[in-house]
């Protein structure tokens, strides 16, 4: 009975910390214009995460390829209340020692359960593939002790 009582108390432990499986993503069709020296990528999204755990991240990062090239563009990640913080002060430390991200963040936001619109616009340098490349999105979820739990493309049309 004791291990019984032991198994389900552990299960239900473990089921606590759940992190942000449930992401709606919708995603406007995007547009890419190439003008003399850049290419502009233009999208909107909606993002909602209704059960997003304080210190997780979803890393969304957008990436064009044509099959033989592949960049990636600079990233939108979605905090947590208590990952947003840390963030916030770890950018805020950072700056103050004159360090610069490593990482390029197009913008960070602080999920609230509500449906948050984004509108994403990223330029870089043309060239002939850009055309016909296909943007896929990266999401990558992130738990509270910085492990990445879940990795996935998501191909947008």
């Amino acid at each position: 009975m004791k291990l019984k009582t032991n198994i389900l108390l552990g299960l239900l432990f473990c089921s606590s910390f759940t992190v942000a499986q449930d992401l709606k993503l919708d995603i406007l069709p995007p547009s890419i214009s190439i003008g003399q020296d850049s290419a502009i990528l233009s999208m909107r999204m909606t993002v909602n995460v209704p059960d997003m755990e304080a210190k997780s991240c979803i890393r969304l990062t957008p990436i064009l390829t044509d099959g033989n090239h592949t960049t990636e563009l600079p990233l939108i990640l979605l905090n947590g209340e208590q990952a947003n913080k840390l963030y916030r002060r770890t950018q805020a430390l950072n700056k103050r020692k004159g360090k610069k991200s490593t990482v390029p963040v197009f913008t960070t936001i602080s999920l609230t359960g509500d449906n948050q619109t984004i509108a994403y616009r990223a330029s870089l340098p043309a060239d002939n593939w850009i055309q016909e490349a296909m943007l896929n999105i990266k999401k990558e979820i992130i738990n509270g002790n910085g492990n990445k739990i879940q990795s996935e493309n998501i191909p947008i049309p």
